[in-house]
């Protein structure tokens, strides 16, 4: 189940055996609400995760070619005793379930789960990289973590959301359109 508010995964802290994390939920074909709804719902059930946070849903201009839809965005954060590889494996197999296609990099996509950060680790695999490494310049990214965990700190340049937030140059429009409930439901502004 998910909820709002301050806990482990914000602090950092974790209970044993489990990792704090931060995921990005963006997307911007077909029903956009919908699937932002049904993978925040599908990473709520899964096995071995608990979401204990859920930002506002944004809608954000499109980084890269602006021939495309403009996205909706959102962070949850939660606890998972999963190994990276084993969030991430996780994170894609809910993407293919939601119909996401593979498309070329910047491009539209139904749907879209990117894990942010994982704690105070730094992961560099040929297929992972965390903490993502193009967070900190982007707003669609950094202002709904710095709401649900504006504390949160990035392992790389020891910079909170709030001040990676407060730093970004990143100019898109970004526009809160509502919020969503642990159930997955939008609830409008």
């Amino acid at each position: 189940g998910g909820r709002r508010g301050r806990g482990p995964a914000a602090s950092g802290g974790s209970a044993v055996g489990l990792t704090s994390f931060f995921a990005a939920l963006g997307s911007n074909l077909g029903d956009r609400e919908g699937l932002i709804s049904a993978a925040l719902r599908a990473l709520a059930v899964a096995p071995g995760v608990e979401i204990d946070r859920i930002s506002s849903i944004y809608e954000t201009e499109p980084v890269g070619p602006a021939d495309q839809p403009d996205y909706l965005n959102a962070v949850v954060g939660g606890r998972s005793p999963l190994a990276p590889a084993e969030l991430l494996s996780l994170f894609e197999r809910t993407e293919i379930a939601l119909g996401r296609r593979r498309r070329p990099r910047w491009r539209e996509r139904e749907i879209d789960i990117d894990l942010l950060l994982l704690e105070d680790r730094v992961v560099r695999t040929p297929i992972l990289r965390v903490p993502h490494p193009r967070m900190c310049g982007r707003r669609f990214v950094l202002v709904p973590l710095a709401e649900v965990a504006p504390e949160a700190r990035h392992p790389l340049n020891g910079l909170t959301a709030a001040e990676l937030l407060s730093r970004c140059p990143e100019t898109h429009a970004l526009r809160r359109i509502g919020s969503l409930e642990p159930s997955g439901a939008l609830v409008p502004c």
